[in-house]
């Protein structure tokens, strides 16, 4: 029986705030990515800090992020470039320790870099994460958030996943 009702998976996106470009490329694969998988009755909703109603303090707003990535969101895409800030390295902790209990958010790593860019800190930090992947070009970040969902959406269908949406 078809039924109208749509699942709708969070997706936050992590990372500096001056990655405006980046994540807006991101929604627009998502959104595009949506109109691929219509039939599917699934629907991925893209977050980022600017979604957010702005708190008084950075310490309050903080507290709403970290909420959304653990109990909310299905995704964390985190976007870096190079470089990764004390907040980014904080969201990602959080998401991999709450993945690693509850399965979600499945959490991607694209860190966008120039080749004479040192990189040890970061490859350091994400050696042993699966899901961190570098990238140069703006196509190249269109086909990583293309792949991941629909890794994702593979996954999750899996009998033995790894991923599991938020119980809504």
């Amino acid at each position: 029986s078809s039924s109208i009702m749509q699942s709708v998976l969070k997706i936050f996106i992590a990372g500096s705030t001056e990655l405006m470009r980046q994540r807006e490329i991101v929604k627009n694969e998502i959104s595009n990515f949506n109109t691929l998988i219509y039939h599917e009755n699934i629907y991925f909703a893209p977050f980022s800090f600017e979604n957010f109603p702005n708190a008084l303090t950075d310490e309050r707003q903080q507290v709403l992020y970290n909420n959304f990535i653990e109990n909310e969101a299905d995704i964390m895409i985190l976007l870096v470039k190079c470089k990764i800030n004390h907040i980014s390295k904080e969201e990602f902790k959080l998401a991999y320790s709450s993945c690693n209990k509850k399965k979600h958010p499945a959490t991607f790593v694209f860190n966008e870099y120039y080749p004479s860019a040192d990189l040890t800190e970061l490859d350091n930090f994400f050696k042993n994460y699966d899901y961190y992947t570098k990238y140069t070009s703006d196509a190249e970040l269109r086909l990583l958030v293309h792949n991941s969902l629909q890794m994702y959406l593979n996954e999750i269908h899996k009998a033995d996943s790894k991923f599991s949406p938020v119980q809504r």
